[in-house]
């Protein structure tokens, strides 16, 4: 094998294991807080009312219990029921989500043979109003515990389409999480393309009753970035519910694993943008599964950086350079906020390290500027360059820049330490002033004898 494929195996690998040291927090497991739980009245605009259920940061588990203030302000997640199904089919997705520090709200409309889907969809947002109505009521429950900036939605089957639908018209949605979302009436496939917050869309691979294939990705392919699609192996439509129903379909995958997976990713996502969660950067760009479920998917975080990795060769006590396009893919004008990592490497610096205003499809050119220290790694190193987005400071994407450190005395870099390497040295030391800065071999900002000592001994000590 060369020294190139190894490279680039052993970046895998090592991509691999930080994804699972990320994963040490257990976002499947209770949070802090209990999940306290009541059934509330919401009034539409119409003066008609619905009835939904809370779940919310608590002391206790118990029906009507106080809020827990340690949890203020909580954001607020919406949910929509599949077709003929009960919001307390999915209280223990929705329980937990509770017990994370949200406060959680499900509507019981829409359950009849011949819902409405668009109905659903402004009983779903009216939900949003209830709570804003009671954040600001001083009899309240809620009052003063709510945070009304922050606002997610989600929904299984039928009411991750409606789910959809609300995102696409309610501008006061933050993040949009789907569990198998469902074709509705409008189309959510149609109004996906209106939703500007971040969107996952998570679904099974043996659905057999809303296909991931027909149906979930070409929902992924209509939406805009921010977005991402997540296949959830031998996963099936009804095990995103506490119970199977009369007409359901099955999976290999065991119910409870299915449960536990949809808590991490939903705890995670809503965490991440509606906490501002920046410790799960990590494991939502790129999305990170867990050790107990197969999963494959999509993502476009509204970012792109180059399109191929670059592999170049430097030596010890060496710089390159390599000029990177950035693209702003999103729905929304932004600028691009862009770092460097360059463990046991040296350093690297982007220029700039922050784009101009990028309108939608715009693309600026950074170069980013590496250098290995005399004591860098020998053989292969991953640089990476990090964009983030300047609208929410959460979406990112990264790229790698494949490194092969040569030898500090291969001066000319051809991968091997000869009399040429030598003589190019001395050439580059005793060149008309300004001097070469190449032949500042210690790397101190200046050129002098102790350059060409250190050269030397290296020389005839070679790596």
């Amino acid at each position: 094998m060369s020294a190139r494929a190894l490279l680039i195996g052993l970046t895998a690998t090592l991509s691999l294991t930080s994804a699972a040291t990320a994963l040490a927090q257990d976002l499947g497991q209770p949070g802090p807080f209990a999940a306290g739980f009541r059934t509330v009245n919401v009034t539409r605009a119409a003066g008609t009312t619905f009835t939904a259920r809370m779940w919310y940061p608590a002391p206790t588990a118990t029906a009507n219990a106080p809020f827990d203030t340690a949890a203020r302000p909580a954001p607020v997640v919406v949910f929509g029921h599949g077709f003929l199904q009960t919001v307390d089919r999915y209280q223990s997705t929705l329980a937990h989500l509770a017990t994370q520090g949200f406060i959680v709200i499900a509507s019981d409309s829409e359950g009849s043979l011949f819902p409405s889907h668009q109905n659903f969809a402004n009983d779903l947002s009216r939900c949003f109003t209830f709570v804003e109505q009671q954040n600001a009521l001083a009899s309240s429950f809620l009052f003063a515990n709510a945070d009304t900036a922050r606002y997610g939605i989600a929904g299984h089957s039928m009411g991750g389409g409606s789910a959809l639908l609300a995102a696409s018209t309610d501008p006061r949605i933050d993040a949009v999480a789907t569990l198998a979302a469902a074709e509705t009436n409008p189309s959510a496939t149609a109004a996906i393309a209106a939703v500007s917050a971040p969107v996952v869309l998570i679904a099974g691979t043996q659905d057999t009753i809303v296909s991931a294939a027909a149906v979930t990705q070409p929902m992924f392919n209509a939406a805009r970035p921010v977005k991402q699609y997540v296949r959830i192996d031998g996963a099936f439509h009804c095990g995103f519910e506490d119970v199977s129903t009369f007409g359901c379909d099955s999976g290999s995958m065991p119910r409870a694993t299915q449960l536990a997976a949809t808590r991490r990713m939903l705890t995670r996502w809503f965490r991440f943008y509606l906490m501002q969660d920046s410790t799960l950067t990590p494991q939502v760009w790129p999305f990170v599964g867990d050790s107990a479920v197969g999963f494959s998917g999509f993502t476009s975080s509204g970012i792109s950086l180059g399109t191929v990795d670059t592999i170049f060769d430097i030596r010890q006590g060496g710089t390159a350079t390599v000029q990177l396009t950035v693209t702003n893919s999103s729905p929304r004008a932004q600028t691009i906020l862009l770092s460097g990592s360059a463990p046991l490497l040296g350093s690297l610096t982007i220029d700039p390290p922050v784009t101009p205003m990028l309108a939608p499809g715009e693309t600026a050119v950074i170069a980013a500027t590496i250098r290995a220290d005399l004591t860098a790694t020998r053989f292969h190193l991953s640089p990476r360059v990090i964009a983030v987005s300047g609208h929410d400071g959460l979406s990112m994407t990264d790229r790698a820049i494949i490194v092969y450190v040569q030898c500090a005395a291969d001066f000319d870099v051809d991968g091997s330490v000869t009399p040429d390497d030598l003589a190019d040295f001395i050439a580059a030391y005793f060149s008309p002033s300004p001097q070469s800065p190449s032949a500042d071999f210690n790397l101190d900002g200046v050129t002098d004898p102790d350059d060409l000592a250190d050269f030397i001994a290296r020389y005839f000590s070679p790596c």
